[in-house]
């Protein structure tokens, strides 16, 4: 299965990175912990528990879009997903 190196969960009704591996792909294209995350592969993220289910179903390398937020200003990034750790 692939990640993106980052954990959410969810605080005030928004999805928000609240562990990030800084060497992390994502992390390069600019998430920051504290980020809010938007969408991931065109889906609209509502929960935590949704991203979970929907990110577990792409294998390590897929090139994935996700839309997140910093510091109020959106941002798109394609990413290959990196392989979870066993």
């Amino acid at each position: 299965h692939g990640t993106l190196d980052a954990v959410f969960g969810n605080r005030g009704g928004e999805v928000i990175c609240h562990t990030l591996n800084l060497d992390s792909k994502i992390a390069d294209l600019g998430m920051q912990l504290g980020d809010k995350l938007i969408a991931f592969e065109g889906q609209t993220i509502t929960n935590a528990n949704q991203f979970t289910n929907l990110i577990t179903t792409y294998p390590a390398g897929w090139p994935c879009e996700v839309t997140f937020e910093h510091e109020g200003k959106q941002s798109t990034v394609h990413v290959r997903l990196t392989a979870l750790p066993y």
